[in-house]
């Protein structure tokens, strides 16, 4: 669980920091003040998925408290890079979830 959460908080924080090497200090500083609204749209976006897995069969226990804990940590994570950065190290860590993410699963262990 801590692994995963790690990952989606330096997902979102590399999204942040991403934009915040684009975007004017302005538009940078709205999203953060915005940051409530932002699992709202995450979780938007994944209803239709999550729909259509409900037609098909009842979703494992917990997958809903899952995906919404999962969009508030990667939340936090976009409003420190939009207003921190994210560092090399942050990229390495993500980059070694991304490049290994059979060592990372409960099935794996």
């Amino acid at each position: 669980m801590r692994l995963w959460l790690d990952e989606r908080y330096l997902s979102g924080l590399l999204i942040g920091g991403n934009r915040k090497d684009r975007w004017p200090a302005a538009r940078r500083w709205m999203y953060a003040l915005a940051a409530p609204l932002i699992p709202i749209v995450i979780l938007r976006r994944t209803a239709p998925s999550v729909r259509a897995a409900l037609r098909h069969k009842r979703l494992p226990r917990f997958t809903m408290a899952a995906l919404v804990a999962g969009a508030v940590v990667r939340t936090c994570g976009e409003v420190v890079g939009y207003l921190a950065g994210a560092r090399a190290s942050d990229e390495e860590r993500m980059e070694e979830y991304e490049l290994h993410k059979v060592k990372y699963t409960a099935a794996a262990r």
